[in-house]
Parts: structure tokens; sequence; C-alpha cells
């Protein structure tokens, strides 16, 4: 859905000198437009640390290949990093912080509830 609406991120090359990324560790920028290698990581102090078995599995998911979604069984690890990237992806596109988020960490008990005072 995100790629037929022209918001997909790029996955395979880096999103800032258009290389090829090695398969090695990347960063996500929400802004940048998807992966960034070592060299431009640093122009975002924002952006997500992905180790390649991360990367692998927004791949897969870019792919739509619900089989192999399907069979996938993802640590705690992954799955926090690939909580950091849709956050900061819908953060980015809606131009704004979702305060749902909060919420469902709250009711996860991993955080408390912040509202902020408007």
């Amino acid at each position: 859905m995100v790629d037929r609406l022209g918001y997909a991120p790029q996955l395979v090359d880096c999103a800032g000198c258009e290389r090829r990324l090695p398969e090695d560790t990347a960063w996500f920028s929400a802004p940048g437009g998807g992966l960034l290698c070592a060299r431009c990581a640093p122009g975002d102090p924002e952006a997500v640390e992905c180790v390649v078995r991360v990367i692998k599995v927004l791949r897969a998911a870019a792919d739509g290949d619900e089989d192999l979604w399907l069979r996938l069984r993802l640590d705690t690890a992954t799955l926090q990093t690939l909580e950091r990237i849709v956050e900061s992806e819908l953060a980015h596109h809606l131009d704004r912080r979702l305060r749902s988020i909060d919420v469902l960490r709250a009711i996860e008990g991993r955080g408390a509830v912040r509202v902020p005072v408007d």
C-alpha cells in the first residue's frame, strides 16, 4: 500500500548516494527516503541503525511475500527496530507523532502515557 501511494522507502540502494547497499549494517532515515549507507548516515542523526536481519525483514515485507512473512520468527531486538522504523515513517509522512503509540505502549506495560498539554 505504501508503495502504491508513492511513499515506499528505498531498501536496496542507498537513499543518499544511490549506490548499491552492501550486505552490512545500514541506517533507516524516513526524511532521507529509506536506507542509508555508512557514508551517508551521519547526515541524519535520527536514522535508525538496521542490522542485516532487519534489512532482510524490511525487504521481505516490501516484496509482499506472504508465505515468507508468515514463516518469519522475529526476536525482540528485531521487532523493536522495526517498530522504531514504522514510528519514524508515520511521524514523517503525517508530519506529527501519533500520541496513540504512547497509549499502546502503556497498555502493553512498556511505558507511561505522555499526553501533551495543549
